[in-house]
């Protein structure tokens, strides 16, 4: 199949070397392409999970890329960092718990779902934050 230039892969960075990184680039390797896995533990930059690089976080400031995705339990604590970082709000996306856990892929309407719950979720984390 012939892939229109309009509709390029999203370009992404992973937030999460641990089993929930790896659970989403499982998930997210069709419709995306993860530039990199960005992870706090500095014992896991330059080392690779499933080919793909892991990195500081100051990654997360390079322009070309369209979202990061946060795939860890520290989510909340994440997502702050990031906005601290400088990131766009719009940029990030907290991760569907269910997906985290290991659930096997959804069905594109399900998926949908998820990714609806995943913005509610960072939208009440920056309610929380800004109040």
């Amino acid at each position: 199949m012939v892939q229109n230039k309009a509709m390029k892969m999203l370009r992404v960075m992973i937030f999460g070397a641990g089993e929930g990184g790896r659970r989403a680039m499982e998930y997210l390797r069709e419709d995306c392409r993860v530039v990199c896995i960005l992870d706090n533990d500095p014992e896991k930059h330059g080392t690779t999970m499933d080919g793909i690089p892991v990195c500081n976080p100051d990654r997360a400031l390079e322009p070309d890329v369209d979202q990061i995705l946060i795939a860890s339990f520290y989510s909340s604590e994440i997502f702050e960092q990031l906005l601290e970082m400088g990131v766009d709000v719009h940029k990030i996306e907290v991760l569907d718990y269910e997906l985290l856990q290991g659930c096997e892929k959804f069905p594109a309407g399900i998926r949908n779902l998820l990714i609806v719950l995943g913005v509610l979720a960072a939208a009440l984390i920056l309610w929380v934050w800004f109040r």
